[in-house]
């Protein structure tokens, strides 16, 4: 339920609910990316660290096999890292809609990030 704050005793229009939505729904999605983004270089991390020591290894046993090894292991990671890159890309048209939105027919400044 819906209750005023003591400073705007006014209750807020339809329009104004709406904004404050969009507004909410838009710093989520942003945060959403961002964490996206943490993983993805989370991926990348973990990708050189499992590349080195696997290329370390090949270096000390003079093992061709091992080579094997690290093409599978960075074509692993490429795939995982493509595949949150999709995920992740998911939200951008519903920025740039919120962005149009509150650009156009709210007349507010926009980051403008997705939509110019």
């Amino acid at each position: 339920m819906y209750r005023p704050s003591s400073n705007n005793p006014q209750p807020k229009s339809k329009a104004e609910i709406e904004i404050d939505l969009l507004k909410l729904e838009y710093f989520f999605l942003q945060n959403t990316i961002e964490d996206y983004k943490k993983q993805i270089w989370v991926i990348k991390a973990l990708g050189i660290t499992g590349t080195g020591a696997v290329i370390g290894l090949a270096l000390q046993r003079k093992q061709g096999l091992i080579a094997l090894i690290v093409c599978a292991i960075l074509l692993f990671f490429w795939v995982l890292e493509s595949q949150w890159k999709h995920f992740q890309r998911g939200f951008y048209p519903r920025i740039a809609e919120i962005e149009k939105i509150l650009t156009l027919e709210c007349f507010l400044r926009s980051p403008a990030i997705f939509f110019e």
